[in-house]
């Protein structure tokens, strides 16, 4: 979501400068399982990463084997030559680091989560979009080809970010076995045509309502399979199912909600009195889509007649209403903006230069989502990313040897020895007492 966000902003500005965006998405082809062990390890020793480290990843994707089940059959092992395994934390990480010198070629048009990439272009026309990024694709496919890393072409995807009406729609060729057709079209009838990154759907014109309407769909299928749970005869009692609700149900609604919602309201460019007026964000639609997953998970962890008012429903069930928890998440990135490192993408982001000229001078202008939740919290000192320590001693054994049996006597005996006024806190366990 920081990626989306850093993003999303970046369109939203370009957008509030009358420029139009064209966003390019590509994916690699089998990632995790052509990766090459000697050629990450190269990578990571040029990025200054210790050498206790390239060994323990060496020691990790060495010497891997494999075998295959089906049903009652098992194969025997099969070795392993390259790749990470597909499940295991560390292997996103582990990706990110092998295409580091991919993106960072233009860290500010190219963004990137293990294989999945996003570039995109900014100006006054389309068609200068798509000449740019023709040049940009064409590096990026011949960079894969020198570091053996090959683009699915089924998964070259392009859509126009734009909000003037009857803008073209040019088509991106990038040379003369390879064309990039824009989204246009939506596959159902009434949806938005929207690109898809991330799990983000990103439309035409930037509002977000193809993404609402995917999540909440998906939300209202696990809504209504808890309520068919809880129409059986011995259904899990209530509390189980809203923990469900808040686990599943919630989760997916809210999903992307940084992206998108921002509150009802932000302020205008134009002030009346002297103060600044508020405007309408207009995403009253979109909360309505997120109430109604809601309500119908709602009407599932409790038995109540369809005529139920929604507070009262609400407030049985333990549920937040749509916009509580959109304002949630909207106060939890805020606090996010203020505490990531100085060097994150976010932090450069929320930084928020003022006008130059025009009746405005001098005065920020907050024109993206970032920039007005960057600044709905004061600002305190950013935390500093640093390489770990060790407190003298740290890592000597402090009974010196002795059983648990024997250290437990000394360390009650020291105890009583203390002070009669000094306090002792236990930061780990429990003391308990008897007779008081």
């Amino acid at each position: 979501m920081d990626l989306v966000a850093s993003f999303t902003h970046d369109v939203e500005k370009a957008m509030a400068e009358g420029n139009q965006v064209t966003m390019v998405t590509l994916d690699v082809q089998g990632a995790f399982d052509a990766l090459l062990v000697n050629r990450l390890l190269q990578r990571m020793q040029r990025q200054g990463w210790p050498v206790s480290l390239l060994r323990l990843v060496r020691s990790f994707l060495t010497n891997r084997k494999v075998r295959v089940r089906l049903e009652d059959s098992t194969t025997a092992f099969f070795a392993v030559a390259c790749g990470t395994p597909q499940g295991s934390p560390l292997s996103p990480v582990l990706y990110m680091l092998y295409l580091a010198e991919l993106l960072n070629e233009d860290p500010r048009l190219r963004f990137g989560y293990a294989d999945d990439i996003c570039l995109y272009r900014a100006s006054r026309t389309l068609e200068e979009n798509v000449r740019l990024l023709a040049y940009d694709v064409q590096s990026i496919i011949q960079w894969g080809d020198e570091n053996k890393i090959f683009f699915a072409p089924e998964k070259l995807e392009m859509i126009h970010l734009t909000t003037k009406k009857g803008a073209s729609t040019p088509v991106l060729k990038v040379n003369d076995e390879l064309e990039i057709t824009p989204i246009t079209t939506a596959p159902k009838a009434g949806q938005h045509p929207a690109l898809r990154w991330l799990g983000v759907w990103f439309d035409r014109k930037l509002k977000f309502r193809r993404h609402v309407s995917e999540r909440t769909a998906k939300a209202r299928q696990v809504a209504q399979h808890i309520r068919n749970l809880a129409r059986t005869k011995d259904g899990p009692p209530a509390s189980s199912l809203r923990k469900a609700v808040t686990t599943c149900v919630l989760s997916s609604a809210l999903y992307g909600a940084e992206a998108w919602y921002g509150g009802r309201t932000r302020p205008s460019q134009h002030k009346k009195n002297g103060a600044t007026i508020e405007v309408s964000t207009r995403l009253g639609g979109l909360i309505k889509m997120v109430q109604s997953a809601i309500t119908l998970a709602a009407r599932g962890v409790l038995p109540v007649w369809r005529t139920t008012p929604l507070p009262a429903l609400m407030r049985d069930s333990g549920l937040p209403l749509a916009e509580v928890a959109l304002e949630e998440a909207k106060a939890r990135f805020a606090l996010r903006l203020q505490i990531v490192d100085k060097h994150h993408p976010l932090a450069q982001r929320t930084e928020v230069s003022p006008a130059q000229r025009g009746r405005g001078a001098g005065r920020k202008k907050l024109s993206t989502k970032v920039h007005r939740l960057g600044s709905l919290l004061p600002a305190i000192p950013r935390p500093k990313l640093r390489m770990p320590h060790f407190s003298p001693s740290c890592r000597t054994n402090p009974t010196l040897g002795a059983t648990k049996a024997i250290a437990a006597e000394q360390f009650k005996e020291w105890w009583r020895s203390l002070p009669l006024k000094d306090v002792t806190v236990f930061s780990d366990g429990l003391e308990q007492y008897k007779d008081g």
